[in-house]
């Protein structure tokens, strides 16, 4: 145990820089506060790390970086964390390799600044968010897994995913920024979520993203237009590759500003009833490439075809859940081409490309 004013207060534990290497292991039990400190840089470059404390498993107040190894960390409070917020350039939690896996009574990866990997494999469980930055989450090339209770990653500034491979499950936020979220890459599947992906500002440039919520699947907001009101807040979702797949229990995307899609492939599905629609924009829709919307509905195993004025298919795509309307954008429609859309449950719809049926935007005042 320790004074609640005391320094030392981790079962090991540095006021200078701390470095973890060999070929052995290191089991620590932090019985009184946090397994590991360092008050400054916190470095682990190889070795069997084991540590089970009451708050925080690893800190390393001005860096925590891990570099090869295998960690494993059982915490009461956040799992890794640095907390130099004084600093811009301090207060980052940096993955280049290694294997680490975090049970978390709070966070689970918690920076003041910044959380980077560009390597190694992660795996959290957390009550609080699993990945946590007060500037920047960025994922790079590491292997993420994330289950939390709250969102699962998140960033009071910008998340940039552009490669790896990132599976998460979150009881709220699959993927929430405060200031901008960018899909450059890599593979992303938000597999359970209240609202799978927001931000002010979404840009999906490459990659695969595919998302099932219970609420919307992909929402831009600047949260400050009330429920209900179809005011543009200014907010924007962009488009321009990738491929996007939403399985949503209310709208699928949804964009309390506008939204731009002019490259990709997107099949988007929104739940039945209650207004729900696939495509929600309270400002302007811009769509190139090809792209069609109808109000068809359905249940979960339902195939959904696509087929052109000559009755050729040419889209299939199964439902994961119950819906009332589809969007689908790909290069494989014709301008102003008549298309068929029909779910195996008897549900059909005929729509024009590029035509902006009014049904899909859902109730009165949406264009």
């Amino acid at each position: 145990s320790y004074a609640e004013d005391a320094d030392a207060n981790a079962a090991l534990f540095s006021e200078a820089d701390l470095t973890i290497t060999g070929d052995g292991s290191l089991t620590v039990s932090g019985n009184g506060n946090d397994g590991i400190t360092s008050e400054d840089d916190l470095v682990i470059l190889s070795g069997t790390i084991t540590v089970d404390a009451v708050d925080a498993g690893l800190r390393g107040k001005d860096a925590l970086a891990i570099e090869g190894g295998t960690v494993t960390v059982t915490a009461g409070g956040d799992g890794l964390t640095s907390d130099n917020a004084e600093e811009a350039t301090r207060g980052y939690i940096y993955l280049t390799g290694g294997s680490v896996t975090v049970t978390a009574g709070d966070d689970g990866f918690a920076a003041a600044t910044d959380v980077i990997e560009t390597g190694g494999t992660i795996d959290v469980t957390s009550t609080g968010k699993g990945l946590k930055g007060g500037a920047l989450v960025l994922l790079e090339g590491a292997d993420v897994a994330v289950r939390a209770t709250d969102d699962a990653v998140h960033s009071n500034g910008q998340v940039s995913v552009n490669l790896g491979t990132a599976t998460l499950a979150s009881g709220d936020d699959g993927i929430h920024a405060d200031g901008a979220i960018f899909i450059d890459g890599g593979s992303t599947t938000v597999a359970s979520s209240v609202e799978g992906v927001e931000s002010v500002a979404i840009t999906v440039n490459a990659g695969d993203l595919a998302v099932t919520s219970s609420d919307d699947g992909i929402n831009a907001t600047a949260g400050t237009v009330d429920g209900g009101s179809e005011q543009d807040d200014g907010s924007l979702l962009t488009v321009n590759g990738g491929m996007i797949t939403v399985n949503a229990g209310s709208d699928g995307i949804d964009s309390n500003g506008s939204a731009t899609i002019t490259g990709g492939a997107l099949r988007v599905v929104s739940a039945g009833g209650g207004g729900t629609s696939a495509l929600d924009i309270n400002g302007a829709l811009t769509v190139g490439g090809g792209w069609v919307a109808a109000t068809v509905s359905g249940s979960a195993g339902d195939v959904i075809t696509v087929t052109d004025s000559a009755g050729t298919e040419v889209l299939r795509y199964t439902a994961t859940g119950s819906f009332g309307s589809v969007a689908f954008a790909d290069g494989v429609f014709t301008d102003g081409g008549t298309y068929t859309v029909t779910t195996s449950s008897g549900s059909s719809a005929t729509v024009t490309e590029g035509v902006n049926a009014a049904e899909m935007m859902g109730g009165p005042g949406r264009p």
